[in-house]
């Protein structure tokens, strides 16, 4: 009996083995369809994630299951196998994003606002989320040189009139701070334009305040994982 060549192009990934190989299938499909859900439910809403978001959420989803894996320990990650499997199963591909601010977004027309009231609706009620849950979160820019100068006694017809200040031009360190509907506040967060973070940054920061470094500000949004990641922690504290 001839034996026939098939291309593995004909078959279906359910008619493969699930542990064929050395290699072992994570999650059930059930937990594959949460995660795809999510990342294609965050996309819509303009947050997607970048290849590095992803791996910490599917290491952290994996530990918060119970799932035994070999990811990374130190980087808390999962690896690009993983990523790059789930990506070419769900028809999800890494596009760049184009720098868009809410206001636009939003456009502030009728139907979009509705839209965005019915989503929030929507996942208040699939939560069940009570007033001391929901919390606002914002940020803003504070350069570490004073924009504005108090006026200073100079001789009349003077063209140019100097103060001495640490630099021309400072940087921008960005903090974020949010509040919950019920009045409680969290600890702000500190995002410095640096490499590397050091401890006294926050001598005199309110109690509970937290901290990172970002080598490169793009202009895009901090309100990020990093800094919801330290809201969470400082939530299950207290």
């Amino acid at each position: 009996m001839k034996a026939i060549p098939v291309p593995l192009s004909v078959f279906d990934a359910s008619d493969l083995l699930v542990n064929g190989g050395r290699f072992k299938q994570l999650f059930n499909n059930e937990q594959l369809e949460q995660l795809k859900t999510y990342v294609t439910d965050i996309e819509r809403r303009a947050f997607g994630l970048t290849k590095g978001q992803f791996q910490k959420i599917v290491y952290d989803f994996a530990e918060m299951e119970g799932i035994q894996n070999s990811f990374n320990n130190d980087t808390k990650m999962a690896g690009e196998g993983l990523l790059s499997k789930f990506m070419s199963t769900n028809n999800l591909s890494l596009r760049t994003p184009e720098a868009t601010s809410v206001g636009r977004l939003m456009c502030f027309n009728k139907t979009n606002v509705d839209h965005f009231f019915s989503v929030l609706k929507e996942i208040y009620l699939q939560n069940n989320y009570q007033a001391h849950q929901i919390y606002n979160f914002d940020e803003s820019g504070f350069s570490t040189v004073p924009t504005k100068q108090p006026k200073v006694i100079s001789p009349t017809g003077t063209k140019r009139v100097a103060k001495v200040v640490t630099a021309e031009r400072g940087k921008n360190v960005t903090i974020v701070c949010g509040v919950s509907a019920i009045g409680t506040y969290v600890p702000p967060f500190f995002i410095f334009p640096r490499k590397r973070l050091r401890p006294e940054f926050l001598i005199g920061a309110p109690t509970g305040s937290n901290a990172i470094a970002h080598e490169s500000d793009n202009h895009a949004s901090h309100c990020s994982l990093e800094a919801i990641q330290c809201v969470t922690d400082f939530l299950y504290r207290y």
